[in-house]
């Protein structure tokens, strides 16, 4: 934008006779166009920089890039022709034991971190690095538990009582004389109750068509289970069954979604199979972050996905293999994940290491990783956790496949006996707790015996977990057949201090006694809603746009509302909305669109993001940008600057708008300004412009309207006295006007 200030010159210039007020005049419209252009004073260019402990590129002053950690500055240049370069990574963080203050980070150089005997992350802020804690401690933290009820409306879903559910994947190998001919590989199970223990628990079930028989089944061959808050349900592939195991219409890497309105499978996410489609291993749901992980047999690397299915990164445990490349897989011994678990700011995850056929150096056991600020795993961080040991002094051990984490913060470990990669076999896996203490992660004094095969050991774990708060509810193998005859496989529900199958809520997976399911069970996820719940507390949802709060049962916060609900807590302690929930406003290809993801995705789009808001209360409404406007304040006689748009800076005095989207401040807006007579002739230009040109300058903020300029024409240098200087100069420019 030109400064009006040109229009001023205009009379000047067509009266001016001497050089010398022509290069004024060519200096004050240089001068006026440095300062009013569409950037002010800014000398805009490329600054990279960290965000979420990500690369990013933005076009801003150079003070501006200076404000970011690490920030790498190219000036008078666009990001379109920068690649960002990584962070120098001879600065960064640095965890060190402090004698007085323990495990501390500070952000140094690589070589003072070395002084102290740090461990240091080049390029990166503190809040970026791994935890500085001591690794050999481990934390208490009580787990929550984010299972939603599926909203089905099917009349068999309908008719359940309100209260908890489970979820068990199972087997698609057909079992002869069973009531369900074809069998199932997905089962929900209605746990409102009440039960009596130590006989089949008489319950309704609820399984999808589509999730049935070998030909019916679109799923395929499926164990690892997740679900989230809204009841939709996440199941991976696998080939542990029995070697023969038909694949779904997603291929071997398919992470499924089961809609909690439909109960229709989708792919969720493509995990890469690249060499010999081994399929994937376990997946949790991290609430606390909004994202999965996901363990996979065919590369030995966890992925990590956003709300949409979208794989964000992943982490190689150790970093050996590098994807195995030229490797048939599965992934080796020893680098080989299995279940996966967020605790706090760490992932847990067991490696399978051995199996009852494979023997190995090496036992199974269970390593943690910490999240950085993006809540990624942290790159050569692992930490072995615990060595498994077998209770019956076997050679070898069971590798675990499912871990969860108490409301008393426990850990607990559910094994599955594995022959080889390929086949599953019983009564060599258990169900442990181990409890935080100053060595460890270490085995409690609970006993939980699983089933009832080879009594005293109670090693008849199938391979799922999750504690609630009312029972450890564990996938079982053969909880009767050895005490009355009648055949259950399926749910163990434990009490959360132990006990026996004598104990125990027992379920069996198909509600069918004449035969057994050894090597049909799978894993487990139960919710948490206290009991039968009725129990209360404040229930967070949306009401059309409106956010409302009120106190209700669980039961009704889920299948009434629809809301999060928040157990034992009064509504003034609770923040409506959900800080992980709203829509992100982003464009593509010119167009603007909206998607309800967590506020890290949105960043990834470059969006703005909406707390709270769903997408269908329109938070997306294009309104004219606004930026920086400096203009003259006729109050007070002085440049400001205030944020508004184009049409409306440029119906204000002396106006200068920077452009869309930018903000004000002492930088961009111009000095200030006055009066000032230059030949008779009165400019509102700086100071400093105003000596330039040897006017005479009457103060910041003063106005022309005020001002009445004397012009003496002979005064050529504009001294007060017409002399030998002026006659110089008039001599100096002698000849033939241009």
């Amino acid at each position: 934008m030109t400064h009006v200030t040109d229009k001023k010159l205009a009379p000047i210039i067509n009266g001016m006779t001497t050089m010398k007020q022509l290069l004024t005049i060519t200096f004050l419209l240089f001068t006026a166009t440095i300062c009013t252009n569409a950037n002010g004073y800014l000398n805009l260019g490329a600054c990279c920089y960290q965000d979420n402990c990500e690369s990013h590129c933005a076009e801003m002053s150079e003070q501006q890039c200076n404000t970011f950690f690490g920030s790498t500055y190219f000036p008078n240049v666009t990001c379109a022709t920068v690649a960002c370069p990584p962070q120098d990574e001879t600065f960064g963080a640095c965890c060190y034991n402090e004698a007085d203050l323990g495990m501390t980070c500070i952000e140094t150089d690589m070589y003072t971190c070395d002084d102290v005997l740090g461990n240091f992350y080049g390029g990166m802020p503190c809040e970026c690095a791994p935890e500085c804690v001591d690794p050999e401690l481990c934390e208490v933290l009580p787990s929550p538990n984010c299972v939603g009820p599926p909203q089905y409306t099917d009349p068999d879903y309908l008719a359940f009582g309100g209260g908890d559910i489970a979820v068990q994947t199972a087997s698609p190998v057909i079992r002869a004389g069973s009531n369900q001919p074809n069998g199932t590989v997905l089962m929900i199970f209605d746990l409102t109750g009440p039960f009596t223990e130590d006989v089949p628990a008489s319950l309704l079930r609820y399984s999808h068509p589509t999730w049935t028989g070998d030909q019916g089944n679109d799923l395929g061959s499926i164990l690892g289970l997740a679900l989230d808050n809204d009841g939709n349900i996440y199941v991976t592939t696998t080939k542990t069954w029995d070697g023969t195991d038909p694949v779904g219409f997603g291929g071997w890497g398919a992470v499924y979604k089961i809609d909690t309105n439909t109960a229709l499978a989708s792919v969720f996410a493509t995990i890469p199979m690249i060499n010999n489609e081994s399929g994937l291993g376990s997946i949790t749901y991290d609430c606390d972050h909004q994202q999965f992980f996901v363990s996979s047999f065919e590369d030995g690397l966890i992925y990590r996905l956003n709300m949409s299915g979208t794989i964000l990164d992943t982490f190689d445990h150790i970093g050996t293999h590098g994807q195995q490349s030229g490797y048939a897989g599965p992934a080796v011994f020893g680098d080989r994940p299995w279940a996966v678990e967020v605790h706090g700011n760490r992932l847990y995850y067991s490696l399978w290491n051995e199996n009852k056929s494979d023997t190995n150096t090496m036992s199974n056991e269970i390593w943690s990783v910490p999240l950085n600020a993006a809540y990624a795993p942290v790159a050569n961080a692992e930490v072995l956790e615990i060595t498994i040991q077998s209770p019956l002094g076997n050679d070898w051990t069971s590798p675990v496949s499912d871990i969860d984490f108490s409301d008393q913060g426990t850990m607990f470990t559910s094994e599955r006996t594995q022959t080889s990669f390929t086949e599953i076999f019983a009564h060599g896996a258990f169900l442990k707790e181990y409890e935080c203490t100053t060595s460890g992660w270490t085995l409690t004094s609970n006993n939980f015996h699983v089933g009832t095969a080879n009594v005293g050991n109670g090693g008849n774990s199938a391979g799922g977990v999750d504690a609630t708060s009312s029972r450890i509810w564990v996938s079982a193998d053969n909880m009767h057949e050895h005490i009355s005859g009648d055949m259950i496989y399926g749910i163990q529900g434990l009490h959360p201090t132990g006990g026996d199958p004598t104990t125990s809520v027992l379920i069996d997976y198909q509600a069918y006694y004449g035969v057994n399911d050894k090597g049909m069970l799978g894993d487990l996820v139960v919710s948490d809603g206290g009991s039968n719940g009725d129990q209360t507390g404040a229930c967070c949802y949306l009401d059309t746009c409106d956010w409302i709060c009120q106190t209700t049962t669980w039961t009704d916060c889920n299948t009434v509302y629809g809301g999060t609900f928040y157990l034992n807590t009064p509504c003034e302690e609770i923040d409506c909305p959900d800080l992980d929930f709203g829509s992100c406003c982003f464009y593509e290809g010119g167009t603007m669109y909206c998607a309800e993801i967590p506020l890290l995705n949105c960043n990834e789009l470059n969006g703005i993001w909406h707390q709270g808001v769903p997408c269908n209360c329109d938070p997306c409404q294009i309104s004219d940008p606004t930026g920086a406007c400096c203009f003259l304040n006729v109050d007070s006689g002085y440049m400001i600057c205030v944020e508004m748009t184009q049409v409306e800076c440029e119906n204000k005095p002396e106006n200068s708008y920077a452009g869309d989207y930018t903000i004000c401040d002492d930088e961009y807006c111009c000095k200030p300004i006055g009066a000032c007579c230059v030949n008779g002739q009165c400019l509102l230009v700086s100071v400093e412009q105003c000596e330039t040109a040897s006017g005479l300058y009457y103060g910041d903020g003063a106005v022309c309207d005020t001002i009445e300029c004397e012009y003496c024409p002979g005064d050529l240098d504009n001294d007060g006295d017409i002399d030998v200087a002026d006659l110089l100069i008039l001599i100096a420019a002698w000849g033939i006007c241009p």
